[in-house]
């Protein structure tokens, strides 16, 4: 600000001493187009009966008119909702849709647009995007052991929908307003809670009782959301089905074995498991502490091991023989065989570094191309929130045919941002990928493929990462490491 106040006194003192010398200084101000909007930093969007100004702050102009879309816009302060010759206009559009607002102007002299002279007649189209008002709206379907729909549900609040313990319900977006955030509350389900900008969900019902069910839809900018609640939506009753295992996974340093639905705590029995562990080539038979029931999930029992411990580089396998083990629903569970553990991992990128894993915090100018050459600059893609994992935002893609795309992640100063490892430790490098279209793979070229690479001391070898052939899962996320 100190540069800002001494130019003006510069000023200042020149005209006061041209004046005594009587002499004339001739100004000439150059043609210059700028044009604003109160959105302009938003893509110039706004929900339908929300206001908009556009402003014409260009130097030089002689004249001016702008033109708006007929019988969508409300010109306030004016009789005339078409056309204006304001320098700032105040609008308000009553319907939803992309509509162009033009403007000409004449200037004084051949004007300049950013550093170049485009003429003196100069025309403007600005399109605006009218969003529809949050309107929160849900479809859920009973879902059929093959994954094909079944019926709908009652959602009208005056109809408790009964499903069989261990089945599931598709739960699926059906409003309007394009919510950036979807967070839905399953009471009773798994999953309980989603967060971001899931469309679709598959909720499975293990436990017996009756569950409430909420949508809240919201959008940042331009401000909107909207809510769905619906008291005691689904009652689980008991089901006649087999009490299947699900993943195990580790807990706390144990194993945690979870069923289809509930166990009945009084019928677990240690001796109808067993463990194995495999590391280096070793096998291990440990023995078995206790078998209980896990005070947090009702459907899963914990396994604790007798002098042994677990570690994420070990391969471990449960086995389970039928016998006294019963659902509280009164159906034994179904023995299996070598059943392997997934351990739960940690992702460092979260916990220990500023790299944007899922995009959330960063623009497309963070991940820049690499300058590899053709055909890894045939591509197209920016920072999207119609889909995400988790959180709110991904990246989509587009690939030219025979293109690829070579990309890296820098911070504003174009600076590789890094994450920290450490020597003689194992890393995953992994990727959740959501294809909607696969397209057309040249006949006698390589499919697409995603690699992961890290720097320095690239392995050129790495493997393991989606080839998205024609035989590739669509319209789901699907994880490669």
């Amino acid at each position: 600000m100190k540069n800002i106040y001494r130019y003006f006194w510069a000023l200042a003192l020149v005209v006061v001493l041209s004046a005594c010398e009587k002499e004339d200084i001739g100004l000439v101000e150059p043609s210059h187009r700028v044009i604003v909007t109160s959105e302009m930093d938003f893509q110039n969007r706004i929900q339908v009966l929300g206001k908009i100004s556009f402003g014409d702050v260009s130097a030089g102009v002689e004249s001016r008119i702008w033109t708006f879309p007929e019988g969508v816009v409300d010109i306030l302060d004016s009789d005339n909702d078409v056309s204006s010759t304001e320098a700032t206009v105040v609008t308000i559009f009553n319907q939803v849709g992309q509509f162009e607002v033009k403007l000409q102007q004449s200037f004084r002299d051949e004007a300049y647009v950013g550093n170049a002279i485009q003429g003196r007649e100069l025309d403007t189209t600005i399109v605006v995007t009218v969003l529809d008002s949050i309107q929160a709206q849900v479809e859920a379907y009973y879902l059929n052991d093959d994954g094909s729909l079944g019926d709908a549900l009652d959602l009208s609040g005056n109809t408790i929908n009964e499903i069989p313990a261990s089945k599931s319900v598709r739960f699926s977006y059906t409003g309007t307003g394009e919510p950036q955030t979807l967070n839905w509350n399953f009471e009773g389900g798994t999953p309980e809670f989603v967060s971001g900008g899931q469309l679709l969900v598959d909720v499975k019902y293990k436990f017996l009782g009756s569950y409430d069910f909420s949508l809240l839809a919201s959008r940042k900018r331009p401000f909107g959301r909207d809510t769905v609640a619906i008291d005691e939506l689904i009652k689980v009753i008991p089901s006649t089905d087999p009490v299947l295992v699900e993943q195990i996974k580790d807990k706390q340093g144990n194993i945690a074995v979870p069923f289809g639905r509930e166990i009945d705590p009084a019928t677990i029995n240690a001796s109808d498991f067993s463990v194995m562990i495999e590391n280096g080539g070793n096998l291990i038979m440990p023995s078995i502490a206790s078998v209980e029931i896990d005070p947090e999930e009702g459907n899963a029992v914990i396994i604790s091991l007798a002098n042994e411990s677990i570690y994420n580089d070990d391969i471990i396998k449960v086995s389970f023989i039928e016998g006294t083990l019963y659902s509280l629903d009164g159906v034994a569970a179904s023995s299996f065989v070598d059943e392997e553990l997934v351990f739960t991992k940690v992702n460092l990128l979260k916990t220990s570094s500023t790299y944007d894993y899922g995009f959330e915090n960063s623009t497309i100018d963070n991940w820049t191309y690499l300058e590899w050459g053709a055909p890894w600059d045939l591509y197209n893609w920016n920072i999207s929130s119609t889909q995400a994992y988790e959180g709110s935002n991904s990246a989509y893609v587009e690939l030219n045919p025979n293109g690829g795309m070579i990309v890296g992640h820098v911070d504003n100063n174009s600076e590789s941002i890094t994450f920290p490892v450490n020597k003689d430790k194992t890393y995953e490098l992994g990727v959740w990928v959501f294809v909607e279209d696969l397209g057309n793979n040249p006949p006698m070229g390589l499919a697409p493929d995603i690699r992961l690479y890290w720097d320095p001391d690239t392995d050129w070898g790495i493997g393991g990462n989606p080839t998205l052939a024609a035989t590739y899962p669509t319209n789901e996320w699907v994880y490669s490491s």
